[in-house]
């Protein structure tokens, strides 16, 4: 099994530091230099008949030396067993294993120089741990952040623990739909078994450590998970197979706390005869479920206000376009994908009653939930308007008072359309107040814009209004836009409306869904960025054969 080291664990206290040495090679180095240093002493002073004293200096230099290279608690045996040997080859020889307080002196110096040695090591060992916690952290919140997907947040989360920091990691969530669980394991084939674990038996039995955390909020540090503790929590034999089979050797098991209460749990394992979890892994995990909690709640925030952003923005528009005999009808909408705000552009068609249709395209200043109150007044005085008034110009001083008498500190642009059957084509009579004209695409002949501008709406009690009267003959259309459709070629410093007559000049022989469709694969290819500004289109075809 692949490990990698964790940056959870750090040296604390002298017991500690004593006992917790730096490695076999480290040992080795320690005992190597220690030793080689007395015998080479040792076998001076016997050669040269030298007296005890005389050896003295040169074997506190040895032993310094040692110390310095062996470190902490290899460094300390090293001393110890080479001052054993310098008393049995050299010492004892010539004194009878007399100890004195030279010697002493010199035990106390070398392990002085140790303990320094293993201070400062731990030292510098917690400093590069707290550096490394902190900049895994610094990458885990810019990882998760990076997100707002809900379900890519929660796997996000897992991805960073393994393996990094555990060898399994699991994390559970619970929301108004139910559990969601995502789970990441080392080895790639212990995953599936690992999942379906979890989907098949959750939590495990009652007075689980999940159960626990999620009771009481507070973390769980499993230093060994023994097999009466794996009994207990199997639901079944089928469910202690699978627990044994997942070989968990030691586990942290941590709350996810939102607003003051555990909303999921995430716990993370290392299999057996991996490395045992400590508190500074309990306190590291902690930290990690933090921001990964916070990651989480702004990620659900997101997207349940993206939810009610586009159950508002469908209830402004119309749930489907009415069929008119003789008459091809397509619209195109695009929100400008910031998903938690409602677009300004909104579009509309009904029947009149006997006297036709309406056609409506319109533009809200601003975005969000007042402008989507004003996008559901302006439709809702145009619906009620057109049926006793169908002249362009009367709806639109409608809609304009209407706005005037709310005191809404907003304006908007609406271009509207009557629509009546007569002759194997159509009669539409159009007013634009502030927005867009309709494009009118006669194959072959011209592509011009109706002659019907006007003021905006909202902003003054006498806007300025103009309604054209046009005919649609047999594959001729028209097509109602907002300016979202142009602004992206006009900050380019390409004539958006230019651009769109372009557009209708080489699609004059398709049908309205081919026209429409080619606008608007023109403008997003155009701006393959998220969109700045809504989108709405509308076009009305007769067809060549009607």
């Amino acid at each position: 099994m692949r490990h990698v080291e964790r940056p959870g664990a750090s040296p604390g206290g002298l017991g500690r530091i004593l006992l917790a040495g730096p490695g076999r090679r480290r040992l080795l180095w320690g005992f190597g230099v220690a030793a080689l240093g007395v015998a080479a002493v040792s076998l001076i002073g016997r050669e040269t008949g030298s007296s005890p004293s005389a050896v003295r200096p040169a074997y506190a230099v040895a032993i310094l030396i040692a110390a310095w290279v062996g470190g902490l608690w290899p460094g300390l045996a090293a001393v110890l067993g080479s001052f054993l040997a310098l008393q049995l080859m050299f010492v004892r020889p010539a004194q009878g294993m007399t100890v004195g307080v030279a010697y002493g002196l010199v035990l106390a110096a070398y392990t002085a120089v140790a303990v320094a040695v293993a201070w400062e090591e731990a030292a510098r060992g917690s400093a590069n741990l707290a550096r490394r916690r902190l900049a895994f952290l610094a990458r885990a919140n810019e990882e998760l952040v990076s997100s707002l997907d809900f379900r890519e947040t929660l796997k996000r989360v897992v991805d960073l623990a393994v393996p990094e920091l555990a060898d399994w990691c699991a994390i559970e969530l619970h929301t108004d739909e139910g559990r969601v669980f995502e789970v990441a394991h080392v080895l790639p084939e212990r995953l599936e078994e690992l999942r379906e674990t979890i989907d098949l038996y959750g939590r495990g039995g009652p007075g689980s450590p999940v159960d626990q955390v999620m009771a009481s909020g507070e973390p769980i540090l499993l230093r060994r998970i023994s097999d009466q503790l794996l009994q207990r929590l199997a639901r079944d034999g089928e469910h202690l197979r699978r627990l044994r089979r997942l070989d968990i050797g030691s586990a942290v098991v941590v709350p996810l706390r939102t607003r003051g209460r555990a909303v999921g749990v995430l716990s993370m394992a290392n299999a057996e005869g991996s490395r045992t979890f400590g508190p500074d892994d309990l306190a590291f995990t902690e930290e990690l479920a933090r921001a990964a909690a916070t990651a989480i709640d702004n990620a659900r925030l997101y997207e349940e206000r993206s939810r009610i952003a586009r159950t508002l923005q469908s209830s402004l528009l119309p749930p489907s376009l009415p069929a008119i005999p003789g008459v091809e009808v397509v619209a195109r909408y695009r929100p400008t994908g910031r998903g938690t705000l409602v677009g300004g552009d909104f579009y509309d068609m009904f029947e009149t009653g006997s006297s036709g249709w309406a056609v409506v395209m319109g533009d809200v200043c601003g975005k969000g939930t007042e402008a989507a109150a004003l996008t559901g007044l302006v439709r809702h005085t145009i619906r009620a308007t057109a049926v006793r008034a169908p002249e362009p110009t009367e709806v639109l001083r409608a809609v304009n008072e209407r706005i005037l008498r709310e005191g809404a500190d907003r304006f908007c642009t609406v271009a509207y359309a009557h629509l009546r059957r007569e002759n194997g084509g159509v009669r539409i009579t159009a007013g634009c107040g502030g927005h867009p004209p309709p494009l009118v695409v006669r194959p072959g002949q011209n592509v011009k814009a109706a002659d019907c501008l006007g003021t905006l709406l909202g902003v003054v009690p006498e806007p300025r209004l103009a309604q054209e009267t046009f005919r649609l003959g047999p594959g001729d259309l028209a097509v109602f836009y907002t300016d979202g459709v142009t602004e992206e070629y006009d900050r380019a410093g390409i004539s958006g409306e230019g651009r769109v007559v372009s557009i209708l000049w080489e699609a004059a022989d398709l049908d309205a869904e081919g026209v429409a469709d080619r606008i608007y694969k023109d403008v997003v290819e155009f701006s393959p960025g998220p969109p700045r500004d809504d989108m709405a289109l509308l076009v009305l075809r007769v067809p060549p054969d009607s």
